[in-house]
């Protein structure tokens, strides 16, 4: 709560009400076109697209989305993809526990064990890669998902940080940040498709 109000307070003080309908924020830059996201009227945050001519266009054409969402629209993985895909690894683990209670011979278990694991993980982290260049994720990203996704609950901590560090990049003027023109489409794709928090807020 206490991100969203301070997040809230810099986005406030860098988009004036009167002033054109896009902020200073240039966060996101793809080749052709820019992000823009600015305060709603009542409540939450629009988004704009502008192209290399100029045009401006909402995004958000339904009303203005909560902090919530755009993190999920920033988002690498989905909170239900990282639950899926750690699930792997936990299953992984609790079927050496049992084996080991069931007095399964020890050098068995751990062969069997460590097999499983090992498949879980590659598993895991090669979906992340895959999911990362298809979706035009830049190769750090795709490394810091890639390395957490062997410790279950690392994973989730990996995704909140990227989501605040790209929430606090869209809401500071004065950072640009390059990306794919394929992650650009993604991230407006699913901003578009987004039942807002405020409808009706987006001028």
């Amino acid at each position: 709560m206490k991100f969203k109000i301070i997040l809230l307070s810099i986005l406030l003080s860098s988009c004036g009400r009167g002033e054109t309908p896009y902020s200073q924020t240039r966060d996101y830059l793809s080749f052709e076109r820019q992000l823009y996201i600015t305060p709603g009227e009542g409540g939450g945050y629009c988004a704009y697209n502008r192209d290399r001519s100029g045009e401006v266009t909402l995004i958000t054409e339904r009303g203005a989305l909560s902090a919530d969402q755009l993190g999920q629209s920033l988002s690498f993985m989905s909170h239900w993809s990282q639950a899926v895909s750690a699930g792997l690894l936990v299953a992984a683990h609790i079927n050496a526990i049992l084996n080991r209670a069931r007095n399964r011979p020890w050098l068995w278990v751990r062969i069997g064990g460590l097999a499983l694991w090992g498949s879980a993980g590659a598993v895991n982290g090669l979906y992340r890669i895959i999911k990362g260049n298809y979706e035009g994720e830049k190769g750090d990203a795709i490394a810091a998902q890639f390395f957490s996704s062997w410790l279950p609950p690392a994973n989730f901590i990996v995704e909140e940080i990227q989501r605040r560090g790209r929430l606090e990049s869209l809401a500071n003027k004065h950072v640009r940040v390059s990306i794919s023109r394929r992650k650009m489409n993604r991230i407006i794709a699913k901003l578009s498709k987004k039942k807002p928090a405020f409808p009706d807020a987006c001028p």
